[in-house]
């Protein structure tokens, strides 16, 4: 299976993707506010990776594994990774 890689810069003021489902911003509304922009960045740099690559118009359901790990609810979509470094977000 190929990889895919993806990488964004965080900086203030920059949109957000339309790709994301409003579950998305309810759950960052949940997180301190030093970690939203964060949060909602790396969600949408997933969501236009997977419009980019599948099609799919709105980014999947995403459930937290009991170690913390984030996945697609629907196994049949792919694994993905998430990192960040500064102000930078990657996905994999």
């Amino acid at each position: 299976m190929a990889t895919h890689f993806a990488r964004g810069i965080l900086t203030e003021g920059h949109l957000i993707s339309v790709r994301l489902p409003s579950q998305c911003h309810q759950e960052a509304r949940n997180i301190p506010p030093h970690r939203q922009s964060r949060f909602l960045a790396s969600r949408g740099l997933l969501a236009e990776l997977m419009f980019m690559l599948y099609g799919i118009g709105e980014l999947p359901e995403i459930v937290t594994l009991p170690k913390g790990k984030p996945v697609f609810s629907d196994k049949n979509l792919p694994s993905f990774s998430i990192s960040y470094a500064g102000n930078m977000v990657g996905v994999a």
